[in-house]
């Protein structure tokens, strides 16, 4: 929830504005008692577009910031949090989400102007650029980043298997030297490293997702016992619902001789079993 500035300074920001700017925050904030109203919502009651409003709002921000410090700073805390939820460093997209699972959606600031305020705030830092851009908190060691994500390509690189995000992340802590950042941020690395791709189930990759893979490491890790390549292959259907004959199961498991061992004609087991079973 954004927490408003007083009335009376809300009163004297905006008498530094324009009347339509006035008008436009008013709006799409609330500022002033009403409804807020969404960027189309407000440019329907201007008669303007919902683009139109969006660059009005950026203007005005780049007014009040000229003028007075506090209404970024209302309008950006809560951007500012949902980072520091997300561990101190995410992906724009999961800035938002964060950001969406902190404040209800009327409330929540076009993306166009979160764009915009990352900008502004000294508070935040950008640590990549180009297709999907990363953010992070200036209080975090952002200056860390480059051996962190370096030396997590050079332990997946060792592990074709792939590495579940949590031991990856104590992999990485152990490896760094002192003082070590927090859990947190180096998880977020993780996330955000390129070349590295996560799966839905928590494993991490180097390279191409290998979701195949980890589907069926999840097979025999369920069942808990060797299966002979019928019905892993019917188990694996049941996961990804896609072609798969048993001779390309067979031929796959084969393959992969860092995860997988053959137990028997026809019927495989996790090398991480070792002589359990």
């Amino acid at each position: 929830m954004l927490a408003l500035p007083s009335q009376e300074s809300l009163t004297t920001l905006l008498s530094a504005l324009s009347e339509r700017q006035r008008r436009v925050l008013s709006l799409h904030y609330g500022l002033q008692g009403g409804a807020p109203h969404s960027l189309r919502q407000a440019g329907k009651r201007l008669g303007i577009t919902g683009e139109r409003v969006r660059v009005i709002e950026q203007d005005a921000v780049v007014r009040l910031w000229q003028r007075d410090r506090e209404m970024v700073w209302w309008a950006s805390q809560p951007l500012v949090d949902a980072l520091a939820e997300a561990g101190g460093i995410a992906g724009f997209e999961a800035i938002l989400e964060a950001l969406r699972r902190r404040a209800p959606p009327h409330h929540q600031p076009s993306d166009g102007l979160v764009r915009f305020l990352h900008r502004l705030d000294q508070r935040v830092v950008k640590v990549r650029t180009g297709r999907g851009e990363v953010w992070a908190l200036r209080a975090r060691p952002v200056g860390d980043v480059p051996a962190i994500e370096a030396l997590c390509i050079s332990v997946l690189r060792e592990a074709r298997a792939g590495i579940s995000l949590a031991s990856l992340t104590d992999m990485l802590l152990e490896r760094l030297p002192s003082p070590k950042p927090d859990r947190a941020f180096v998880a977020g690395v993780i996330l955000v490293c390129p070349g590295v791709a996560v799966t839905e189930e928590g494993w991490c990759f180097y390279g191409r997702p290998r979701h195949k893979l980890v589907q069926l490491m999840e097979v025999l890790r369920q069942a808990g016992t060797p299966l002979h390549v019928r019905a892993i292959k019917e188990r694996l259907y049941q996961r990804m619902p896609e072609p798969s004959t048993s001779h390309a199961v067979n031929e796959f498991l084969s393959r992969e001789t860092q995860v997988f061992v053959r137990v028997a004609p026809g019927t495989f087991a996790l090398r991480e079993w070792g002589n359990e079973r």
